[in-house]
């Protein structure tokens, strides 16, 4: 056929096969953090792999035990910087879920935030802006934290008395995102994961009231509301504006 099918085809077969390999070789106890004389681990080049291919090897490489954070010599970039060179939204989606940190820079100090933005992948920026807070947000997180400790705890009179300490900041403090620790989340997510929890409804409530909104996404692409289901509970259409 002609060369763009026949190239077509085999992408579509590494697709499936490739996957499969790397299962049966980590089954057979391959090292999947040996580096190549370049500092190539197995999970940087997965990554490199053809357009299609990369995001069934590398959930293989982590689900092993492959390090996101390693750098090549050559470079000096992490898996998650290629991913972002490459703007590859799901790969780099995986990456952050297993703690890839994205607050590391290569030889130039650029993070793979800068890489995405500069190679005009806006979509992986959002993503990596996310769990790369700012200075003011480190700021504000500090602030917050009891507000934070409150909301993990499930306590609501916590909560109600650390927003009424933060007075003007409060609106603030109820959207900035945990960073790569909290998985991108705000105090809703955390809120939702929480739902069994007595006091949740009323900490939803409160963080509402503050204005927090309910639409903002973590690393993994979900909503406050979406954890909130995965816990099994309906929740009332008010709770959650």
């Amino acid at each position: 056929g002609p060369p763009g099918r026949a190239s077509a085809a085999a992408v579509a077969s590494m697709r499936v096969s490739a996957p499969q390999i790397a299962q049966l070789l980590v089954e057979a106890q391959a090292e999947v953090n040996d580096a190549n004389v370049l500092g190539e681990t197995p999970l940087l080049l997965a990554v490199r792999a053809p357009a299609g291919t990369s995001l069934g090897l590398v959930n293989v490489l982590l689900a092993a035990g492959g390090k996101p954070d390693v750098a090549d010599l050559l470079a000096g970039e992490t898996a998650l910087m290629e991913a972002a060179y490459r703007g590859d939204v799901e790969v780099c989606q995986v990456l952050l879920e297993a703690r890839a940190d994205p607050s590391k820079k290569n030889p130039e100090g650029l993070t793979a935030r800068d890489i995405a933005a500069e190679n005009d992948h806006s979509q992986v920026a959002r993503l990596l802006r996310t769990v790369c807070p700012t200075a003011d947000d480190e700021e504000m997180l500090r602030r917050a934290k009891p507000l934070w400790k409150a909301v993990e705890a499930c306590d609501a009179e916590a909560v109600s008395s650390a927003l009424d300490g933060l007075a003007d900041d409060a609106r603030a403090a109820v959207d900035v995102r945990g960073g790569i620790d909290h998985g991108g989340q705000t105090l809703l997510h955390v809120c939702g994961a929480n739902a069994a929890h007595d006091d949740a409804g009323e900490i939803a409530r409160l963080l509402i009231e503050a204005s927090a909104s309910p639409d903002r996404q973590d690393v993994g692409g979900k909503t406050a509301l979406e954890l909130a289901v995965a816990e099994g509970l309906a929740l009332e259409e008010g709770h959650w504006g």
